[in-house]
């Protein structure tokens, strides 16, 4: 994420933009300015025109907007996940089968890879059926994920929210525990297990969207959203006056 500093055009690298406290600060006039209230100049190259050929639906108007994300589908890219799945799911009925049958004491770390195991056959399953729905609103921020195994909705005050942008996955043992998804989206990365998803930060809260849209998708939803964003922030400081 590169933002740029309205004051004098200059370019604010990652590095100086504190997620967490939602500040950002220009090195060459010593400005400081909200995150969230900038826009990511990288998006606004590669993303200058609507898309064309895209499955998601954006509707808007001066108080909210609403984006769609569809189900795609079971496509040709399932395929190797699911002969990946096929393979674990093998090799670790015969490796459980062995460790019990000579009673080692191995076989209790087998529970561990059948839950992995267990979320990435989730996962699969719901990246083909799943459809999402984000609506942002003046007071609130909703996303809906309307899946084969266990929908879920999500609804965060637009006071709590700090930056809709990137973020990278944690890729350690324990986080693939807790969202073995981390995994499959990892075969869409040019390097595995370096995972970079759209997110919803508010304070301690991280919710991830669209992780299963293309980059371009990504890169145009997070652009519609921050706009619309720091259009309600203008309108609110306008009001205040």
């Amino acid at each position: 994420m590169n933002l740029i500093c309205p004051n004098c055009k200059s370019k604010i690298v990652s590095k100086h933009v504190n997620v967490s406290k939602d500040l950002t600060k220009c090195f060459k006039c010593n400005s400081v300015f909200k995150a969230s209230e900038l826009v990511d100049i990288d998006l606004l190259k590669k993303v200058n025109k609507p898309l064309e050929n895209t499955r998601i639906e954006i509707i808007k108007d001066t108080e909210s907007i609403k984006i769609i994300y569809p189900s795609k589908g079971l496509q040709l890219s399932h395929i190797p996940q699911f002969i990946i799945l096929l393979l674990m799911i093998s090799f670790f009925s015969f490796w459980t089968f062995k460790t019990i049958e000579t009673g080692s004491s191995f076989a209790i770390f087998s529970i561990l890879f059948w839950i992995i195991i267990y979320g990435m056959l989730c996962a699969s399953i719901n990246s083909i059926f799943e459809s999402q729905t984000l609506i942002l609103t003046t007071e609130l921020l909703t996303l809906k994920r309307k899946r084969l195994i266990k929908s879920i909705t999500i609804n965060i005050q637009i006071q709590n929210l700090q930056l809709i942008g990137w973020k990278k996955l944690k890729t350690h043992f324990f986080s693939i525990l807790k969202n073995p998804k981390i995994i499959l989206l990892s075969f869409r990365s040019r390097k595995a297990f370096e995972v970079e998803i759209p997110t919803i930060i508010a304070g301690p809260i991280d919710k991830h969207f669209f992780e299963f849209a293309n980059t371009t998708e990504q890169e145009l939803v997070i652009l519609e959203l921050n706009k619309f964003v720091n259009q309600l922030k203008k309108t609110k400081h306008q009001q205040k006056e």
